[in-house]
């Protein structure tokens, strides 16, 4: 397949009919789960795929995130003063975690 450049010399009906029957083609091997090979004019050998990531179930992370106990007790802390603080309430609030 070409591009979806007029070529020189190619009528603009010719043009329109080539490049419909070639969206036409794309979009049933898509439907069909094909591969979309095109032939474009640039290369991608030097680009790397980028690398994908592994699904964690909300569970998962959650349980790795309360083994890890790092945050925890700051994160409870910026909770608290989200929940109920203001300018005028967070120094109380912060006092009050550091057991002052």
């Amino acid at each position: 397949m070409g591009g979806f450049e007029q070529r020189p010399g190619e009528s603009t009906t010719d043009f329109i009919k080539r490049v419909t029957s070639q969206s036409n083609e794309l979009l049933e091997k898509q439907k069909n789960g094909q591969s979309l090979n095109t032939n474009n004019n640039s290369t991608d050998s030097d680009e790397s795929p980028k690398p994908r990531g592994k699904y964690q179930r909300i569970e998962e992370w959650d349980a790795e995130r309360k083994a890890n106990g790092k945050l925890a007790w700051e994160q409870k802390v910026q909770f608290d003063g989200q929940r109920y603080g203001n300018q005028v309430k967070q120094n109380d609030i912060l006092l009050r975690h550091l057991g002052m």
